[in-house]
């Protein structure tokens, strides 16, 4: 055998153990002590959450605009007329197209009222 072989041997040995060593898991804290803290926080927990089912949830209704109260029209020289409210839904007309660009909804509208 050469010279070099038994210290080579030792020190392949050696890098063996450290890597092994350092590869190895940290040993789980299983005291006493932080098992009975976790119950005790699993207990409030439970507490809170029986607190939050008894209270009924919020409801939140959407608001709608305010309606506009029907007018009176009166020309000169004929009968007053009720003007109905206008509708909360906005309507699109027939001839405007609607497109879509990254979800976003725009309208062709035409500028000739000819074009239909």
């Amino acid at each position: 055998m050469r010279r070099w072989t038994i210290p080579l041997l030792v020190m392949f040995v050696m890098i063996g153990l450290l890597t092994d060593s350092l590869r190895s898991a940290p040993e789980p804290d299983s005291s006493e002590a932080s098992v009975q803290e976790l119950l005790k926080r699993v207990k409030q927990l439970e507490k809170r959450v029986e607190e939050l089912e008894k209270v009924p949830p919020k409801i939140v209704f959407p608001q709608t605009p305010p309606q506009a109260p029907p007018m009176l029209l009166q020309l000169p020289g004929k009968k007053a007329t009720v003007v109905p409210r206008p509708s909360a839904i906005p309507r699109i007309p027939d001839n405007w197209k609607r497109n879509q660009i990254n979800g976003i909804e725009y309208y062709i509208v035409p500028l000739d009222a000819k074009k239909k």
